[in-house]
């Protein structure tokens, strides 16, 4: 199982090493030796594209089945926020995560893009171009087209939102700062117009405010509950009962996910790039200067158990008839990510930690000060300098076994 970005390539360049370890796993018809998948924290798109990409660069044949994006697991979440009707979920990163998220099921999701430029009075300081119908067709290749209509758009920008997906990076920490504040601190919605917030102060009686919010946290409820017996391995919270001022904020009601939990990563660069680890540092501590009180929030991506889970479906899916997995080479360049991810992961698991990425060979593999559990759980199996060196050991221990196997 390799990790992408850092292992095989750096940014859009493919690494000598990643060519000849994609090599020496295939034939020569690009198909694969062994059971192969590729377990990133990158995403920002579907599995289909980025398996797709990985073909054209190393000249093999790579299927959406071998991949596990950082966002791979929020599918199963689908159902669940579907079944709170005249809600929405905003997707945080490329504007094309929104596509990303119907991909997965999601009925009515946006971007913060588009929530921005339909509520500009909300994020004053971003800056938007004029915007068509056309601009919200978000497309993809081979039979992978999603087209959103400017009127569909609209109407779920002013929906109440139940989830906040942070799928990718985000390209304006200002503008989803302060969207994820309005949407979560707030009502459940991008801060309105003060004429508009007046008017609806004067239409709407108290009455009808408790019963709505009773009935929507009533739902909710039932619904976390429903989508907790059905995933127990995917942790959500249970939304609790709605409120409106800052400051006074006891419990969330809206959801927030964050895919990737990787402070920096590696490209062209010499030195690696703030992540959505950082992006989320920062939103949390604006959240807790604006409200007092900690965003509550959960955390996919590696290192979490069900990133491996999927690996692990994955590879078994790939198997012969009669078949078994005795060793899962995980290869990658992070210790807080790939590393202890694959430690926790099962004994099976081996953990390969390369010097092409966040570790680089000058590196302290723990430079930090950390309780013994920690540092442990972020020390390799094994270190080398490149991927190529780690497969060639793998396929070297895997010949040792079938040579043992044959043998007795």
């Amino acid at each position: 199982a390799f990790d992408i970005d850092g292992v095989l390539q750096r940014g859009d360049i493919q690494l000598d090493a990643g060519m000849y370890a994609m090599k020496r796993l295939h034939d020569e018809h690009g198909n694969p030796k062994y059971p192969i998948a590729f377990l990133t924290n990158g995403g920002g798109h579907t599995e289909h594209e980025r398996a797709e990409k990985l073909s054209r660069m190393f000249n093999i044949k790579v299927s959406d089945s071998q991949i596990v994006l950082s966002h791979t697991p929020m599918k199963y979440l689908a159902d669940r926020y579907n079944s709170l009707k005249d809600t929405a979920v905003l997707c945080v990163g490329k504007r094309d995560c929104t596509r990303v998220a119907r991909y997965y099921g999601f009925e009515r999701p946006i971007s913060s893009q588009d929530l921005g430029y339909i509520h500009s009075l909300a994020t004053p300081l971003s800056q938007y171009p004029t915007v068509t119908s056309v601009d919200f067709a978000y497309t993809e290749a081979d039979g992978h087209s999603v087209v959103f209509s400017e009127a569909f758009v609209k109407y779920v920008a002013h929906l109440h939102f139940s989830a906040v997906f942070v799928m990718h990076d985000s390209n304006d920490w200002g503008r989803d700062i302060q969207l994820i504040c309005d949407i979560v601190a707030g009502e459940a919605k991008p801060s309105p117009a003060a004429s508009t917030a007046a008017a609806l102060l004067e239409t709407e009686t108290v009455a009808s405010k408790k019963k709505n919010k009773k009935s929507k946290a009533a739902a909710r409820a039932a619904a976390a509950a429903a989508a907790a017996a059905a995933h127990p391995n995917i942790t959500v919270n249970v939304p609790l009962t709605q409120h409106i001022d800052p400051g006074i904020i006891s419990d969330q009601t809206v959801d927030v996910y964050f895919s990737n939990p990787d402070f920096i990563w590696p490209n062209e660069t010499i030195h690696p790039r703030l992540g959505q680890g950082a992006f989320r540092i920062a939103l949390c501590a604006v959240y807790q200067e604006l409200t007092g009180h900690p965003l509550k929030y959960e955390q996919f991506g590696k290192p979490n158990l069900i990133q491996y889970k999927e690996v692990r479906k994955r590879l078994e899916a790939q198997l012969k008839p009669n078949q078994r997995i005795s060793s899962i080479f995980a290869v990658g360049d992070n210790p807080k990510a790939d590393i202890r991810g694959a430690n926790a992961a099962g004994n099976d698991f081996v953990s390969v930690l390369v010097k092409t990425g966040v570790h680089q060979d000058s590196d302290d593999l723990d430079p930090e000060e950390r309780s013994p559990e920690l540092e442990l759980m972020d020390t390799p199996d094994l270190l080398v300098n490149t991927v190529a060196d780690a497969v060639d050991f793998a396929l070297e221990e895997h010949a040792k076994k079938v040579q043992a196997a044959t043998s007795t």
